[in-house]
């Protein structure tokens, strides 16, 4: 019996061992799941800024080569130089107004798909689970009392035993003896019951652990079509007007928290609480949203600064400008406000890569954690395949996130536009120089004309000598040269900055429009991979999914067999047969408009992500996008 007892013990405190897991485990996935959402919100959010920016970017009060039109100086720029691209401000607003248009459309599906629906699908669950938790505690204990009990009345009750079996045993001892034996009864009886109450409660946790591999997890899968099926519509949509994009809310879903505070992961390893009941379930909180707008209150785009450029109390009026310095004025303004605001949009992508990969971290993280729920005794189709294709799907979404938006954000985005602004980093200097320039100028303009009054007083004075009305001529004469030379070298760095300010308004132009083009194709491309591995491989359950979830994937299937994700068969990385194509296309209508000229897209009709055939690539000479030659093999 006592072998028995040490026995079962030992299997108790392996479960017990198995419970405080357990437990870790839901309280990790917890904090990991709040984090993910709030740092993917926060992606979302500088995609936004950085949209917004681009917008401002492209506003015509903006336009350097406009600044003579704005304050009435007729005013010929030098032409574009023939290698650069030419673009124009329509052009330029009409992309960053798509930009805006896809960022807050991507907000707003991130939100729509894992908002509330994450409360409930995931975080709810699990707030249960942590409540459930505390009973079982309390039930360990009690268990652990009644057995103390139980232990204590069965040594009692050997000892009493020993007492009263003898010749001269007594009918006290007697009486003793099956008292304390009514005890030991009733003491076992309720170890019995503690254990049988434990037993139940550890059945809820495993069926709750089951829940939330398989209904949960399917929740999850739903919620990434849903999300994919909209992203890939406001990817997919061409016409975004820039009156449309004005009326965007980008603030409009910064509810998650702030993720400038400890993140909920590094409160629970401090042994801190990581969430609350009424802040798990009011994910409007007004309180969360107001705290997650101060914390990006810094980020506003129009700051009203001093425009040194305009004139200050030393500087000559507008009226007593030339229209080449007015019109440079200007054009020094608008540049102020241009690089104040390529110096923030550097800082938005540079924090835009940082969340994504943060965000996409911490979700594949969720999905590990769900994968490590996994027993050996669990259903290998409803269970055990649901979790672990799950986090493997998403383990492969995490690296096409590397490689399209992590890497080529910094390649295709940050670098070009970093190397754009690095080459006007002296411009600020030169544009010092030329206001002290200016203002010497006016300062021997000023002094000329004084001279030039106190002379002709002086000539015409009869009391004057003639040797003060020579020292007066001498003084003003060379005074003049000084001014002359002064206004020579303004006028010669007026020249230079004017220059430099052209191209720099050249340069914006062109990287502003590649920079929103970069990011349109990054995201589209991770986007259609994504998509591609949830509607490939992360198949739902209709019996047990929403109907919206169901429709979702229907219709991100059918986006799929319209060409969004497989390429249209017959397309090839031929620029020739890719220009045939769309010409024999161009009558179709098409979810993203007519096949692209020259895409690197192979014969990859049958299987999304297949290699190209060799046959589909035979020529690629006139394609800029086809990959290099492989190297020569090892002799």
């Amino acid at each position: 019996a006592s072998a028995g007892e040490e026995s079962k013990d030992e299997e108790h405190e392996r479960e017990m061992e198995a419970f405080v897991e357990y437990e870790h485990r839901v309280k990790t996935l917890t904090a990991m799941t709040m984090d993910a959402r709030a740092q993917l919100a926060e992606a979302f959010l500088q995609l936004g800024h950085a949209s917004q920016c681009l917008c401002e970017l492209s506003a015509p009060t903006l336009d350097i080569r406009a600044s003579g039109d704005a304050v009435g100086v007729a005013s010929q720029p030098p032409p574009e130089p023939p290698s650069s691209r030419r673009v124009t401000q329509p052009e330029l607003a009409a992309r960053a107004a798509r930009a805006k248009s896809v960022a807050g459309a991507l907000q707003a599906a991130f939100h729509a798909s894992f908002g509330e629906a994450l409360q409930a699908a995931l975080l709810g669950p699990l707030e249960s689970e942590l409540e459930l938790f505390e009973k079982t505690k309390t039930l360990v204990a009690a268990r652990h009392a009644a057995a103390l009990d139980a232990a204590h009345y069965s040594s009692k009750l050997a000892t009493l035993q020993s007492h009263s079996q003898g010749a001269d045993a007594k009918e006290k001892d007697r009486e003793r003896l099956q008292r304390n034996a009514d005890k030991a009864a009733e003491a076992t009886k309720t170890l019995e019951d503690a254990k049988a109450a434990l037993r139940a409660c550890h059945d809820a946790h495993d069926a709750a652990r089951t829940e939330l591999l398989a209904k949960r997890v399917n929740d999850l899968k739903g919620m990434l079509h849903r999300f994919c099926e909209k992203a890939l519509t406001a990817l997919g949509t061409e016409n975004y007007s820039v009156e449309a994009a004005e009326a965007v809310d980008l603030d409009r879903y910064n509810i998650y928290g702030d993720v400038g505070t400890e993140s909920a992961v590094s409160r629970l390893r401090r042994g801190l609480a990581t969430t609350s009941k009424k802040a798990g379930t009011a994910t409007d909180s007004v309180g969360m949203r107001l705290a997650h707008m101060r914390r990006h209150a810094g980020t506003t785009f129009t700051t009203a600064k001093k425009d040194h450029h305009q004139g200050g109390d030393d500087d000559p009026s507008n009226a007593q400008k030339s229209p080449v310095d007015r019109e440079t004025d200007e054009m020094a303004s608008r540049y102020d406000k241009a690089s104040d605001l390529l110096t923030k949009v550097l800082q938005m992508l540079a924090s835009l890569r940082k969340w994504y990969e943060a965000g996409f971290g911490a979700f594949v993280g969720v999905a590990a954690e769900l994968a490590a729920l996994v027993k050996d005794t669990d259903d290998v189709r409803t269970v055990k395949s649901v979790a672990l294709t799950f986090h493997a799907t998403l383990e492969e979404v995490k690296g096409a996130l590397d490689s399209i938006v992590i890497e080529r954000t910094l390649a295709a985005v940050i670098q070009p536009l970093d190397d754009g602004v690095a080459e006007f980093r002296g411009l600020p200097e030169r544009l010092r120089d030329r206001r002290v320039k200016a203002l010497e100028r006016a300062h021997y303009d000023r002094k000329i004309h004084t001279l030039e009054r106190e002379s002709t007083q002086i000539s015409q004075s009869d009391t004057a000598s003639d040797a003060r009305k020579a020292k007066v001529a001498e003084r003003f004469d060379r005074n003049k040269n000084k001014a002359t030379e002064a206004d020579e070298a303004a006028r010669a760095e007026t020249t230079q900055c004017r220059e430099r300010l052209f191209a720099f308004d050249s340069m914006l132009k062109t990287r502003v429009l590649s920079t929103a083009e970069a990011l349109d194709d990054l995201q589209r491309d991770f986007y259609l991979d994504f998509a591609g591995k949830v509607a490939s491989r992360l198949t739902l359950d209709p019996t047990s999914t929403a109907q919206a979830d169901v429709a979702s994937a229907s219709k991100l299937q059918d986006l799929i067999r319209r060409g969004i994700v497989v390429p249209q068969s017959g397309m090839t990385l031929q620029r020739s047969a890719a220009l045939e194509y769309q010409r024999s296309r161009s009558s179709e209508s098409s979810f993203y408009g007519t096949a692209p000229v020259a895409r690197p897209v192979g014969d990859a009709a049958a299987s999304y992500g297949a290699a190209p055939s060799p046959a589909a690539n035979t020529n690629n000479n006139n394609n800029p996008y086809a990959p290099p030659p492989p190297p020569p093999p090892p002799p």
